[in-house]
C-alpha cells in the first residue's frame, strides 16, 4: 500500500465580493425553557395530553406528585416545511437521588406542533433576541 501527500492550497489572499454573489442560508433551532402561563396557546393541553400517554404506560405512577416534566418550546427559523414553533416534553419518575432518572421510566414527546397566539410569538422573539444580545450574538 503506497500513502501520497495531498496536495494542499494555502489561502494567500481574500478579495471583496458583490453582493449579488453573496448568499447566507441562515436556519436555527431555539430550544427555550418558559413557564407555561408565560406561552399561552396551547402548551398546557400539550403537557396534559402527554402526561396522559405516560399514565397509560405506566399506570401506577401518580403523575401529580411522582413525576418531574420538562415542556421546551422550539422555535425553528429558516428550515423548509418545519413549523415554526414545535415542543418536545419529557416526563420522568422523581430519582430517590440526584443522579437522574430511571432511563426505563422516562418519556420523551419529540416534534409536537404548537399553536402560539401572536402576542406569545412575539415575547417568545423578544425572549430570544435579548438572550443573543446579552450573550453578544447581536448587535
Amino acid at each position: 500500500m503506497e500513502i501520497t501527500k495531498r496536495k494542499t492550497n494555502n489561502i494567500t489572499s481574500v478579495k471583496e465580493i458583490g453582493l449579488s454573489d453573496f448568499c447566507v442560508d441562515t436556519t436555527a433551532n431555539f430550544n427555550l425553557h418558559i413557564p407555561l402561563d408565560r406561552i399561552k396557546g396551547d402548551a398546557e393541553s400539550i403537557v396534559d395530553e402527554c402526561m396522559e400517554k405516560y399514565k397509560s404506560k405506566y399506570p401506577d405512577v401518580n403523575i401529580n406528585k411522582d413525576v418531574y416534566c420538562d415542556f421546551r418550546l422550539i422555535h425553528s427559523i429558516g428550515f423548509s416545511g418545519e413549523p415554526e414553533f414545535s415542543a418536545e416534553v419529557i416526563i420522568w419518575l422523581k430519582a430517590k437521588n440526584d443522579c437522574g432518572w430511571p432511563e426505563d421510566q422516562s418519556e420523551d414527546y419529540e416534534e409536537i406542533p404548537v399553536t402560539l397566539t401572536e402576542d406569545a410569538k412575539q415575547a417568545v422573539k423578544r425572549i430570544i433576541v435579548k438572550k443573543l444580545m446579552e450573550n453578544g450574538l447581536t448587535e
